[in-house]
């Protein structure tokens, strides 16, 4: 039974962690939208990104607080090289496009707070 409770739980993890993803991947295609027709219109390559309403969004305060206190890990979703080059000390490197394959590796129970700037 407890077997069975486990899977139930990677099942539960997986599905938010994949619609998630999919969330993720809406909204920086639909930001890159945004920002294509912000330069279209403007003429320069410099058009600030404009959040995405529809994702959930921390303040920085909030999240290192949070991250301090163990009660949520970062979780940096680009790629391996990005990664090596700079990131948050402690995060974890999924990359977006491994997080399916990967997502077990999450600890169950923490928030997961993505960055991907």
């Amino acid at each position: 039974m407890r077997r069975r409770e486990i899977q139930k739980q990677q099942r539960r993890a997986l599905l938010l962690i994949l619609f998630g993803g999919v969330l993720l991947i809406i909204s920086v295609f639909w930001i890159g939208r945004q920002n294509a027709a912000q330069v279209a219109s403007s003429g320069s390559g410099d058009a600030a990104s404009l959040p995405d309403p529809g994702v959930g969004r921390i303040s920085l305060e909030a999240a290192k607080a949070k991250f301090d206190a163990g009660s949520a890990i970062m979780l940096d979703v680009r790629p391996v090289g990005d990664y090596a080059t700079a990131h948050i000390p402690g995060a974890m490197s999924i990359p977006l496009a491994e997080l399916p394959a990967r997502f077990l590796e999450l600890p169950l129970g923490a928030e997961i707070l993505t960055y991907c700037t």
